[in-house]
């Protein structure tokens, strides 16, 4: 009988599954370009941008029309979600 045991630890914004004694990163996360100037929002990266949580993050994004599908992974377009909420200020 062999036992897996998996957790989830996070360094720095980056989740880590760790195997036994070996990592493995769940996702990359490349902390060195700044918010404003990324093209693509992950839906963290939008909720930290935006100052709220994920489900009014991923109304904004779907309501801008931003949203970008890569395989499994979401992202939104910065450029669409910041028109978008310029659209609706007051």
């Amino acid at each position: 009988m062999i036992l897996l045991f998996i957790r989830f630890e996070t360094y720095g914004g980056n989740y880590h599954i760790k195997r036994g004694g070996n990592t493995v990163n769940a996702t990359t996360n490349n902390n060195s370009i700044p918010l404003n100037e990324k093209m693509a929002l992950s839906t963290p990266e939008l909720m930290q941008v935006l100052s709220c949580g994920r489900a009014t993050a991923v109304e904004i994004g779907m309501s801008a029309q931003s949203r970008i599908v890569i395989g499994r992974r979401v992202l939104w377009n910065a450029d669409k979600i910041r028109e978008y909420i310029d659209s609706i200020s007051a």
